[in-house]
């Protein structure tokens, strides 16, 4: 159940808090802020904006986090209190093209009818990147990376931070057919590398 509450003010101090926080996870890495102003995110989120995480190792993958998702639900009280969503991208390489990706998340997120949830499969409507089979994305928990980095209480509010794993058509219709869950443990057991852009779609074996 959804309540509009009293709204909430500390937003500079939570911005503060959430850099504070993804500096925590990456204390060393090289970081680089980005704000996107095209379309209606200078009115809808004029805080907004993309921090881009360099790895530390070649071989590890480029992090891109948004910061400023979690406004949109800031003003509504649910059964537990206020809640906010922020998204991550890993890629294998480094690639400016995830933060329109990421404004387009926020958009998607903005609407109540099209609110993002866990384990939620979004049609994004193109490659992740290009010559990348993956078209879609699979809303998961950042379990890449250490637990801390999930959830977040900044006064009276938590935001969370969720990863848009790329996934293809043929694992996304898997995973309407059978759930999630079936299609994690298909990743998991293939040991999929998901920062691939030439990765193969994982259910072509399994399917039904």
């Amino acid at each position: 159940m959804i309540q509009i509450t009293p709204k909430y003010t500390a937003v500079e101090e939570t911005y503060a808090a959430l850099r504070k926080h993804i500096n925590s996870i990456w204390p060393e890495n090289v970081k680089e802020e980005y704000v996107h102003k095209e379309g209606p995110m200078r009115i809808m989120l004029p805080n907004w904006r993309v921090i881009e995480i360099a790895p530390m190792k070649a071989k590890d993958p480029w992090v891109y986090v948004s910061l400023g998702a979690w406004e949109v639900t800031k003003d509504e009280l649910y059964e537990f209190g206020r809640y906010g969503l922020d998204f991550l991208i890993t890629s294998p390489g480094r690639n400016l093209h995830h933060i329109k990706t990421l404004a387009m998340a926020a958009v998607y997120h903005s609407e109540p009818k099209t609110r993002i949830n866990i384990q939620h499969v979004i049609d994004i409507g193109e490659p992740w990147i290009e010559g990348s089979k993956c078209d879609h994305f699979l809303v998961s928990l950042p379990h890449l990376y250490p637990p801390e980095l999930e959830t977040i209480l900044i006064n009276d509010i938590y935001i969370s931070f969720w990863w848009l794993l790329p996934i293809t058509n043929k694992e996304a219709d898997y995973a309407e057919k059978h759930g999630v869950e079936a299609l994690e443990e298909i990743f998991e057991k293939k040991r999929i590398n998901t920062v691939d852009v030439k990765r193969k779609s994982a259910v072509s074996s399994f399917w039904r």
